[in-house]
């Protein structure tokens, strides 16, 4: 049977950055914005309420990508919850590993902000050794926990960072310079040799041959012994005329 189809592409903003191992982060924590990106922070977060009316705002339910290490999870509320509710608790998430297959884990069940029962991830997901899902924050203790790998040991103090889909972006307006046709190619001359004989192959190498300078334009007008006169409606009185007259 045909594969099932791919889902639609995530647009992501960067939420937060712990990027300390000793950082306490409690159960409101994310309610307010912390620290600076631009200024370059260690830690910062935006307030998930803003996060929350945002995806509101453009339509679409709210869902978090967490990276830490090299490992990339993705959670999004239980129905009827919000980001920060989620953000708050250890009982309100679900969990892909992929955007595509969701869980609903067994829950730790203690005051520790997200994560899992110990061995879920091991037992329920295939392909990962990891003893528990990743924890945002609470219990006590600093940053995050707890894996870096989907094999190493279990352990808080991790960086992580925290990204919420928004919408995309959107799209590049036409361009106004050639809106019928492509951009016009510069116009192109075949080379020619200046004094080469007639009929000579017009390559730098015949230019070289015949010790001409090869140029990139049309070749000069044929010369001439005399002014190209004879035609010509001369009106500049008796001297203009004694001159076209000694041409001819």
């Amino acid at each position: 049977p045909p594969s099932p189809p791919s889902p639609p592409p995530s647009y992501w903003t960067h939420f937060a950055h712990i990027g300390t191992t000793a950082y306490l982060i409690g159960s409101s924590s994310y309610n307010s914005a912390v620290g600076s990106q631009a200024a370059g922070d260690s830690v910062w977060w935006l307030s998930c309420s803003a996060a929350d009316a945002a995806a509101a705002s453009a339509g679409r339910s709210i869902a978090m990508k967490l990276t830490m290490g090299e490992v990339v999870d993705y959670f999004r509320p239980t129905s009827g919850n919000s980001l920060c509710d989620m953000l708050a608790s250890s009982t309100k998430h679900e969990f892909s590993p992929d955007e595509v297959a969701w869980y609903t884990p067994t829950y730790l069940g203690s005051n520790a902000m997200g994560g899992s029962a110990r061995a879920w991830p091991r037992d329920n997901v295939p392909g990962d050794e990891r003893a528990y899902l990743p924890f945002w924050g609470g219990a006590g203790a600093r940053s995050g926990c707890c894996h870096s790998s989907l094999t190493s040991g279990a352990a808080w103090g991790q960086t992580f960072d925290l990204y919420v889909n928004t919408a995309p972006p959107p799209p590049s307006p036409p361009s106004t310079r050639y809106p019928y046709d492509a951009p016009p190619s510069p116009a192109r001359h075949k080379r020619s040799c200046i004094g080469a004989p007639a009929g000579a192959p017009s390559s730098s190498d015949a230019c070289s041959s015949s010790g001409e300078a090869a140029t990139e334009g049309p070749p000069p007008p044929p010369a001439t012994d005399k002014p190209q006169w004879r035609n010509a409606s001369v009106s500049n009185g008796d001297g203009g005329r004694a001159a076209a007259a000694a041409a001819a």
